[in-house]
């Protein structure tokens, strides 16, 4: 009894995850789903090379590569991997659930922690993952350790918290190389308190945190030619943003009477692999080098950018706002294989629940970003004391934003978000109440 008092909270989330991820899963036919994305295609090839010869991918880091295999343990083969991923997915979903409100703590009462906390686990597109071979959650909760870790060593003072923090923040590098600038971020708001954390002992745990990415770098120039943690970054603007103009053009000077969705699909399928618009003496992307592609996306993006400017803003912005209201593709992907009645109710329930949640929450994000910049004009904000709401502030603005250099992924990408949206909100209300508190 001692215990559940202590631990009441956290138990009873613990417990509601549990029955709600079991609900949307029974309801949905998760466990009976085949559908593999290709995005978990390129996972499990990353984790086959790790395994059979330790060789790097070069889109997914060896990092998101050994997440693959952890399902290994259950027996060899693709299936295993796709049937056990669940099994592997859920503890760590469930430690980002103890993290939020361990972190939320810091600035709410435990009943408010408690019912935000709840929100969260609700999300419709977050449960889902649980089902997929996919990098987010696990690279959330990476961030949410950076964060907690933040928390407590602005609490604690300890440099151990904040080597924590920046540890977890380089190790998810290795899951979703977007969160180098993360790094970046965050060593430009904690420069001074990590330049005297270098100077403790706790520095071996950042050291060791960094040496793990310089050999992704390493193993990445040894077989590909570029010191570099991936190349996804590259492929995925040409692919989604400059690539899609040039298939406009094509489009238009097709008089094609199908869609333009249709007519990319068909150019994508026609193809052997994808080439590239860029390409010269008629070079397929795909064939070129992984080296020599990174080369010639940056010079196409660098021409198109100066001769389409207006072009690019408009995919960039089209591809934002979807990501910023659309349902899960999982939900709307599901299939009614037992062909039950139940099915087709809970299917349109779940899409449009995972709708609203996804415009709920990238509405609430950029309100929570807007008036973190509002008590930062108004020296609401001090430096030393509120720089882990400025870190947060600056991360979620770039999580965001970089949402724009992808598309057709539905709610996704936005997905990680959540989590962050809901800490900064506290942490704005929190420091919006306190200042009014003081002036009265």
């Amino acid at each position: 009894m001692k215990v559940f008092s202590t631990f009441k909270y956290q138990i009873i989330l613990t417990i509601t995850a549990l029955v709600w991820l079991l609900f949307v899963f029974f309801s949905l036919q998760l466990q009976y789903q085949n559908t593999i994305y290709p995005d978990a295609s390129s996972y499990l090839k990353a984790g086959q090379l790790l395994a059979e010869g330790f060789i790097p991918h070069h889109y997914r880091p060896y990092g998101m590569a050994f997440y693959s295999c952890l399902p290994r343990i259950f027996g060899p083969g693709s299936e295993t991997i796709f049937n056990y991923i669940k099994a592997v997915n859920v503890p760590v979903w469930l430690a980002s659930i103890l993290l939020l409100f361990s972190t939320l703590k810091f600035y709410t009462s435990n009943r408010k922690a408690f019912i935000f906390t709840l929100a969260y686990i609700s999300c419709v597109g977050v449960v889902i993952l649980n089902n997929l071979l996919l990098s987010e959650i696990p690279w959330i909760t990476l961030l949410l350790i950076a964060i907690y870790g933040l928390t407590m060593y602005k609490s604690e003072t300890s440099h151990l918290w904040l080597a924590i923090g920046v540890s977890a923040t380089i190790v998810s590098i290795l899951v979703r190389p977007v969160s180098k600038f993360i790094l970046v971020i965050l060593l430009i708001v904690y420069w001074r308190d990590i330049w005297l954390l270098l100077k403790t002992n706790y520095k071996f745990l950042v050291l060791g945190s960094a040496l793990l990415l310089v050999t992704q770098c390493s193993m990445m120039k040894k077989t590909y030619g570029d010191f570099t943690v991936s190349y996804i970054d590259y492929y995925t603007v040409h692919h989604y943003v400059t690539d899609i103009i040039n298939l406009k053009q094509l489009y238009r000077e097709s008089n094609e009477s199908s869609s333009f969705s249709e007519f990319k699909e068909g150019v994508y399928k026609s193809r052997d692999t994808l080439k590239s618009s860029l390409s010269e003496d008629s070079i397929d992307y795909q064939s070129i080098g992984f080296s020599k592609q990174r080369r010639k996306a940056k010079a196409f993006f660098v021409e198109t950018m100066s001769n389409q400017p207006l072009a690019m803003f408009s995919i960039y912005g089209n591809n934002l706002y979807e990501h910023l209201i659309m349902p899960s593709l999982y939900v709307k992907d599901a299939k009614n294989i037992k062909e039950t009645s139940l099915f087709p109710i809970a299917k349109n329930g779940f899409y449009w629940l995972s709708h609203f949640q996804n415009t709920g929450f990238s509405i609430l994000g950029i309100l929570s970003i807007f008036f973190s910049i509002l008590l930062i004009l108004k020296k609401r904000v001090q430096w030393q004391e509120d720089k882990l709401m400025i870190f947060l502030a600056l991360t979620l603005s770039y999580t965001i934003l970089v949402l724009g250099l992808s598309s057709e992924q539905y709610d996704r990408l936005n997905i990680p978000n959540y989590a962050m949206i809901i800490i900064l909100a506290c942490m704005v209300i929190h420091k919006w109440k306190s200042k009014v508190m003081l002036k009265s």
